[in-house]
């Protein structure tokens, strides 16, 4: 006979057994759009100021992939209108976010260089200096920014699960609060914490290897 203990500690298995399945279809989701991707954009065929860029392409494709999909489905979740899905649509959308991200990656490098010039004895050189100002001083533009960075740059070393950076992408730019990302992964609030709360832990180191922009 299962005393009342026994009850409620099987429920609660049952129920961590459930989030676990919800949270895992976005993990699935994501190594699915990891193999597209690196299938549609190899290493060493980038030619010209992309030339060495492509691991960086990639993973931004496969953020900005799965950042489309949860908004689209958050949509779908409010207004009721169902989308067709399958296989040919997600790797239409990986075509269209690697040629996003090619593009970006373009404008982003081509003004680095312009940016910076080197210096030498015939001009006075440019520079570009850090911000005297201390983290705790930094402006709600600044402090976003950084951690958007962050996030991608702990997804390009490993640190960080492209799913575990997408929920955390979605959360800070204003897209879905914490609410409308559990209702979309069919999970409580606090399973969304607890990975906001993995991310937290991280992001520190990360964001101390990043420059602070410039506005």
């Amino acid at each position: 006979m299962k005393t009342k203990h026994t009850q409620t500690v099987t429920q609660n298995e049952g129920t961590n057994i459930s989030k676990e399945r919800h949270l895992g279809k976005l993990d699935r989701l994501a190594e699915e759009i990891y193999t597209l991707v690196h299938g549609a954009l190899k290493d060493g065929v980038l030619g010209g100021i992309l030339c060495g860029h492509e691991d960086e392409i990639r993973q931004d494709a496969i953020l900005l992939v799965l950042d489309w999909l949860m908004r689209e489905s958050a949509e779908c979740h409010v207004t009721g209108n169902k989308r067709a899905k399958g296989p040919w649509n997600l790797s239409r959308l990986v075509a269209k976010a690697l040629r996003f991200c090619k593009l970006r990656a373009r404008r982003h490098l081509t003004t680095e260089t312009i940016r910076y010039e080197s210096l030498n004895e015939f001009n006075g050189g440019s520079s570009v200096h850090h911000t005297d100002l201390e983290p705790w001083e930094w402006s709600t533009a600044i402090r976003r920014q950084m951690a958007l960075s962050a996030l991608r740059n702990a997804v390009r070393s490993g640190r960080l699960s492209a799913s575990n950076a997408c929920v955390a992408r979605q959360i800070l730019s204003g897209r879905m609060s914490v609410e409308d990302v559990a209702t979309r992964l069919k999970v409580t609030g606090n399973a969304i914490y607890q990975r906001l709360n993995r991310i937290r832990r991280i992001l520190p180191d990360v964001i101390a290897e990043i420059e602070v922009p410039f506005f």
